[in-house]
């Protein structure tokens, strides 16, 4: 941040840095404050999205702010939990000359062959006091150690002919380095409250007017911006939902009209049935009565039975036994025919016993009106 409380990065590049960093990362607002922080106290650090693959394969697009710091171009990585796990730095190997790694770099005790870069700060990380600025702050007072208190590595390799066009003095022993340990980074000196720019507590001392309101209403107008798309999105599905239950009502109003109707048709029937049964059962009483009184009145212990069931002459005896045996030919053929159609008697044998019934009651009937004739 400059003397007169503006902020010196591009406010594009703020628009922009806070566009990507809402949709990737949990704390959103402490990320975007914290990275453009960074940005604002080192301005040789640029911001771009690069996708990161984790030591398990899992590629995640995060926010990479790169540069160089203090001559030795490196690359931080924030994490989509930030705060609560620290940035990941590595050295930008794609631009660093690895030639000059064990002699150049103050800090090689804390880089692995990989080229990341561990701290005492990501040691021992806390969300609660540290940030992105004072990582980067530790890494510059790393590099910037004085040569005494940098970590002992080993010694460069020789070189035979230089050796020999040049005298120089003989190399040291090797040292052990099993016994020999680095000696601890010196502490950090404190940071005072003002290097950090919080951008959404600041008072509005710290912000001219005019660049305070612009970037208000640049949040104002992402802001909205959002919203209408949250509200449109919200009221499309209310919408889906709301024909989705409406034709669910309808359909359910018909199922209910349906079983009504057929409840109806149900109760009519039996109310139906309910007044036949009742008129049968009032004509059986009626005929019981009338059976018992006829019972009451007559003289059956004194009648024949044979003059009631027998005719009074053989010929309508006879002719009464061929109605019967005719009525009961009839019933025989039709039996024959549901069997036929139910498939339990093949048709072969229906045409054979459908012929023979026949022929029976041929002989019958002819026999019935030979008897008849003279009657009428």
């Amino acid at each position: 941040m400059s003397a007169n409380g503006n902020i010196s990065v591009p406010e594009g590049v703020v628009n922009w840095l806070f566009k990507v960093i809402q949709p990737i990362y949990d704390d959103g607002r402490r990320t975007f404050h914290d990275s453009l922080a960074l940005l604002d106290k080192f301005h040789s650090l640029r911001p771009r999205t690069r996708v990161f693959t984790y030591s398990d394969g899992t590629p995640q697009l995060l926010l990479s702010i790169y540069g160089n710091t203090s001559g030795v171009p490196v690359i931080m990585w924030v994490p989509n939990l930030y705060p609560v796990r620290p940035p990941f730095i590595s050295i930008d190997l794609e631009n660093f000359d690895m030639n000059t790694l064990s002699s150049s770099l103050p800090i090689q005790a804390y880089i692995d062959s990989n080229g990341w870069i561990t701290t005492p700060m990501l040691d021992h990380w806390d969300s609660a006091a540290m940030n992105l600025t004072m990582v980067v702050q530790e890494l510059v007072s790393l590099l910037n150690e004085p040569s005494q208190d940098r970590a002992p590595s080993l010694p460069p390799k020789p070189n035979v002919q230089s050796q020999q066009e040049h005298t120089t003095p003989p190399l040291p022993p090797k040292p052990n380095l099993s016994q020999v340990q680095p000696p601890l980074p010196p502490p950090l000196s404190p940071q005072p409250p003002s290097t950090v720019v919080d951008l959404m507590d600041m008072d509005n001392t710290d912000l001219s007017l005019t660049n305070h309101h612009e970037m208000l209403q640049n949040l104002q107008s992402i802001v909205n911006e959002l919203y209408h798309e949250d509200v449109d999105y919200v009221a499309d599905k209310i919408l889906a939902r709301q024909t989705i239950m409406q034709d669910s009502i309808a359909r359910f109003h018909e199922m209910i009209a349906i079983d009504k109707n057929h409840l109806q048709a149900v109760e009519q029937t039996i109310v139906r049935t309910m007044h036949s049964l009742n008129a049968q059962i009032d004509a059986l009483t009626a005929e019981r009565a009338t059976v018992q009184h006829f019972s009451s009145t007559s003289s059956l212990a004194e009648e024949d039975v044979n003059s009631i069931v027998v005719a009074q002459t053989d010929g309508l005896n006879q002719l009464y036994n061929l109605v019967a045996r005719d009525y009961a030919l009839t019933n025989t053929i039709e039996c024959l025919s549901r069997m036929l159609h139910r498939g339990t008697v093949p048709l072969d044998t229906f045409v054979k016993q459908s012929r023979e019934l026949a022929r029976q009651q041929f002989l019958v009937r002819w026999h019935i009106q030979r008897i008849t004739s003279p009657l009428s």
